[in-house]
């Protein structure tokens, strides 16, 4: 009896320190999304010192893509601080404080199918960093210590803002007129201007000349007349 009970003993220490590191990592719930979305995200840690408590989490969003955060709901114990270089949100503790989760909405991803990294540093309240940062290529097995991920797949939670088009406006066709430059207008004014005033000159010219001969022509019948009258 003695042998079977320091045997399970020993087989359940076994299992407890296998066990522990395995389930002891940081994730997103839910830890996929549709592509293009706005999604409601809780960051999950936990406590990996046994004698130290979290007391400062840094959420590190991938460098390769632009992701905003649309909000940061306010948890009980803990200060948010959003950051822009590095993109990231931060959340400091207050004592006594043990809420290990961290809700964030963000937005817009990627319009594509893919897997985000983000990454996450873990500070204790004695000094010690506890560094989630190793890569988690899909379809690989776990690393140890990785960081969060987020996989986009079609169909996945979130919501897809409606595509608005900005840049759609409403276009009328109107028949083509030939549009005429002020300059081509300007000359063309002149030379109607000029042929009027030419037409005019034209007809003055033909009005005297027409008097001169009607008077040419009375001043001759009127000699002959007179000529005519005084011949016997």
């Amino acid at each position: 009896m003695r042998r079977l009970v320091a045997f399970l003993f020993a087989m359940g220490t076994t299992c407890w320190l296998f066990v522990v590191p395995a389930a002891a990592h940081t994730e997103f719930e839910p830890s996929t999304a549709a592509p293009g979305s706005n999604i409601d995200l809780v960051l999950h840690m936990e406590d990996e010192r046994s004698d130290a408590d979290t007391m400062k989490v840094e959420l590190v969003f991938p460098e390769d893509t632009e992701i905003d955060i649309l909000d940061t709901p306010t948890i009980s114990g803990w200060t948010v601080i959003s950051t822009a270089s590095p993109p990231g949100v931060t959340w400091k503790e207050s004592p006594g404080t043990r809420e290990l989760e961290f809700p964030i909405v963000i937005g817009s991803l990627p319009n594509e199918e893919r897997r985000l990294q983000f990454r996450v540093l873990q500070t204790y309240g004695n000094g010690e960093i506890e560094r989630w940062i190793a890569d988690w290529p899909a379809g690989a097995p776990e690393p140890e210590n990785p960081g969060p991920i987020i996989d986009l797949v079609a169909g996945g939670p979130g919501t897809v803002p409606p595509t608005v088009a900005t840049n759609a406006t409403t276009i009328t066709t109107v028949p083509s007129v030939p549009t005429t430059s002020t300059t081509d207008t300007k000359s063309t004014v002149v030379d109607v201007v000029d042929k009027a005033d030419k037409s005019d000159d034209d007809n003055s010219k033909r009005l005297v000349a027409t008097v001169i001969v009607a008077l040419a022509l009375g001043m001759g019948g009127w000699l002959i007349i007179r000529v005519l009258r005084r011949t016997p």
